[in-house]
């Protein structure tokens, strides 16, 4: 497992993470629950250069291979930072993608430093962009605490606010509920800490697969405990 995403994410690093080629990578399946990883490479923003979160774009490919949802993650640094500038051509492929597919449910991953004191935080808006349904970040929380995860922060640092980040855009353009996971460095460092990023990964499996229930059922604390890991290869 750890050596496929390890692989995968050599395309990221082309050219010290400014990618090479197409503006964005697409797997396209009709699903209910969306991946995406705006910040997969460089960006710039306000003419400084923002480095890329590493591996959340392998992981975003990994995992839609694995459950065989749909996902987009940027590519290619064209200059530009597809969760703050007002235009954004990959806003709008996911916007796009979400509609012919008819998606429920997009998760937006980024990365945060390991200087943060948080292992992940979940950004709604204050709520805004999963329409003000509680039950969205208490199934998280439910599943944070099920793999022991004690740092969460909901709405803290990263509040995914700004009409130009990718959940709240896709949130007003579609309606669906969005999020913006942030995860910690430290959890996305297979080379240097495989097991804190084998846990995360099974973690986002989990959440997956436990949305994907939810929104077919409206039943999450039945669903919260499916197999952790389920997906996984």
């Amino acid at each position: 497992m750890l050596s496929k995403i390890i692989n995968i994410e050599e395309q990221y690093k082309a050219n010290e993470y400014n990618g090479e080629a197409q503006l964005y990578k697409v797997r396209n399946f009709h699903s209910s629950v969306m991946l995406s990883a705006p910040h997969a490479v460089n960006q710039i923003r306000k003419g400084n250069i923002k480095y890329a979160e590493a591996y959340t774009g392998s992981i975003t490919e990994y995992l839609s291979d694995n459950h065989l949802i749909c996902s987009i993650s940027k590519t290619l640094n064209e200059n530009d930072d597809a969760n703050f500038d007002d235009y954004s051509k990959y806003r709008d492929e996911t916007v796009k993608l979400i509609k012919e597919n008819e998606i429920k449910f997009l998760i937006d991953i980024h990365g945060a430093s390991e200087l943060r004191d948080f292992d992940i935080e979940i950004g709604t808006a204050k709520g805004r962009n999963i329409n003000y349904n509680d039950e969205i970040v208490d199934m998280f929380l439910t599943l944070t605490k099920e793999y022991g995860y004690s740092k969460i922060n909901v709405d803290d640092l990263f509040t995914a606010s700004n009409k130009n980040t990718v959940s709240r855009y896709v949130n007003e353009k579609t309606g669906i509920y969005a999020i913006q996971l942030e995860i910690n460095k430290k959890h996305r460092s297979p080379e240097n800490n495989p097991e804190k990023f084998e846990k995360m990964l099974k973690f986002l499996s989990h959440f997956i697969v436990t949305v994907d229930n939810y929104l077919n059922s409206k039943k999450f604390l039945d669903v919260i405990t499916i197999t952790k890991g389920r997906g996984l290869n």
